[in-house]
C-alpha cells in the first residue's frame, strides 16, 4: 500500500545518501565510518523484502561502494574495505530477516494463544453445562424414585388404615 511505497522511497533515498556520503568523504577512516555504516543500516532495513529484491540491492550498493573506494584508494585497501562492507551488509540482511521472521512467528504465536484461550473458555462452559445436566438428571431420577415410592407407601397406608385414619 501507500506506507510500503513511502518506505521503499525512503530506502532508495537512504541508499543514495549512503553512496553519496562515501563519495563526498574521500579519506579512509571518515569515509568508511560514514558511508559504510550507512550502507549497513540500509541492509538491516532490507529484511522484510524478498531475497530476490534484497540481495541485488546489497550487490548494487556493494558494487557502488567498491567503485568509489577504487577511485579513491589503492586497490588493496579498496577491495578490503569493499569486501568487508559487503560482508557486513549481508550479515545485517541475515539478522534483519531473522528478526522479521521472529516478529511474524510472535504474531502467529499470539494468535494461537488467543485461540487456545477462547477454546479453553468454551470447553469450561461446555463442562459446566454438562455437569449441570448430569446433576439435574440425577436429582430428577433420585427425587422421582423417592416420590413414586412415597406415593405408593401413602396409598398402601391409606388402604391399610381403618376408621377415621383412613
Amino acid at each position: 500500500g501507500r506506507g510500503r511505497t513511502f518506505w521503499l522511497v525512503f530506502l532508495v533515498i537512504q541508499s543514495l545518501a549512503a553512496v553519496g556520503a562515501n563519495w563526498a568523504v574521500p579519506t579512509v577512516l571518515p569515509g568508511v565510518a560514514t558511508g559504510g555504516v550507512l550502507m549497513v543500516i540500509v541492509a538491516a532495513q532490507l529484511g522484510s523484502l524478498p531475497l530476490r529484491v534484497a540481495l541485488p540491492w546489497v550487490a548494487l550498493l556493494s558494487t557502488a561502494l567498491l567503485a568509489i573506494y577504487l577511485s579513491m584508494w589503492s586497490s588493496a585497501i579498496a577491495w578490503t574495505a569493499g569486501s568487508a562492507y559487503a560482508a557486513f551488509q549481508l550479515g545485517m540482511l541475515g539478522v534483519a530477516r531473522l528478526a522479521e521472521r521472529e516478529r511474524a512467528l510472535r504474531e502467529e504465536f499470539a494468535g494461537i494463544v488467543a485461540e487456545l484461550g477462547s477454546t479453553r473458555a468454551l470447553l469450561e462452559s461446555s463442562v459446566r453445562s454438562a455437569e449441570r445436566i448430569r446433576i439435574s438428571r440425577e436429582l430428577h431420577d433420585l427425587l422421582g424414585h423417592h416420590l413414586v415410592a412415597l406415593g405408593l407407601q401413602l396409598e398402601a397406608a391409606t388402604l391399610d388404615a381403618e376408621g377415621p385414619l383412613r
